[in-house]
């Protein structure tokens, strides 16, 4: 079977997940090792290869369509941060309001979840729907 080049997806999908490699510095409260590991000049790099990754998987998402964002992170700059530049940079998505599973709150698009809302780990996750 033939794989489908990058041309043939634009706006082909309902629903499309960003699970961006990132800090982990969520998993910090399992990895406290990985706070002493982890450079801070590492952040701009994972921040610049995550707003990629989603602005290249955006691509992909059917007008009405539904992209999702999310890390393992705590840090700002590569959640809220990466929201904020691509919603800057992609007028044709907007944010898309919803309910977190976990703690049943109501979320404007976004949620930073942290280890005592649920004994888990801090994790990220912004909704899209695109216009």
């Amino acid at each position: 079977m033939e794989r489908q080049g990058h041309a043939d997806l634009p706006g082909r999908f309902a629903g499309v997940l960003v699970d961006t490699p990132c800090s982990c510095s969520g998993t910090w409260r399992r990895n406290p090792d990985a706070r002493w590991t982890t450079r801070a000049a590492e952040l701009a790099d994972f921040v610049e290869l995550q707003l990629q990754l989603l602005s290249n998987a955006s691509e992909a998402v059917a007008p009405g369509g539904t992209l999702v964002y999310s890390t393992c992170s705590m840090f700002r700059q590569e959640n809220q941060g990466v929201v904020e530049e691509f919603l800057r940079q992609n007028s044709a998505f907007a944010l898309a309001p919803f309910t977190c599973p976990v703690s049943a709150r109501e979320c404007p698009g976004y949620n930073q979840l942290w280890p005592w809302d649920g004994d888990c780990d801090a994790m990220f996750t912004a909704k899209f729907q695109r216009r």
